[in-house]
């Protein structure tokens, strides 16, 4: 028997959609989500990342470090383009 608020319809439809049929899911929304448990529901804070996270192990290939150094690199190469136009440094490229 089903539940008071879901026979009165109050309580919030899931919004996930069948690929087929394209019909909504018939199922009840879980708490404070848009969808029901069975299409994922999950709250935005309950999300973890980064070091919050309990697979997080050293942050060496996190979005934060490979901005770093990405910008790092950047300020590099202008270092570099602004020694060459000075001729304190040759033609010669960076690595193998």
């Amino acid at each position: 028997m089903p539940l008071p608020c879901i026979r009165s319809g109050v309580a919030k439809q899931c919004t996930a959609r069948c690929k087929h049929s394209k019909k909504r899911c018939q199922s009840v929304a879980a708490h404070n989500c848009s969808t029901c448990r069975m299409h994922g529901a999950k709250k935005k804070d309950a999300i973890l990342s980064g070091a919050k996270h309990p697979n997080w192990k050293s942050g060496l290939y996190s979005k934060e470090t490979l901005a770093a150094h990405k910008k790092e690199m950047a300020d590099l190469d202008l270092i570099e383009e602004m020694l060459k136009a000075g001729g304190a440094l040759d033609n010669k490229k960076r690595g193998r």
